[in-house]
């Protein structure tokens, strides 16, 4: 399967995530629901991914108008 494809993914493609990782769940989730293309699967990954390596660690900042 090619990650630029803009099908929609479907059950047809459950074998090419046979992984146990958090991807190939959430893939086969979306092969079952039919609903998304590979490419934005593939696109939205990236993107958690880069936001998550960037605020990894970070500080927390409570926003909460009661807190002093």
């Amino acid at each position: 399967m090619e990650k630029s494809t803009r099908s929609r993914l479907t059950e047809k493609q459950l074998s090419a995530f046979p992984g146990n990782s958090l991807f190939d769940k959430i893939a086969r989730a979306v092969c079952r629901a039919g609903t998304l293309p590979g490419k934005e699967l593939y696109e939205s990954w990236e993107t958690a991914r880069r936001v998550r390596r960037k605020y990894r660690g970070g500080r927390i900042h409570r926003v909460d108008p009661d807190h002093p």
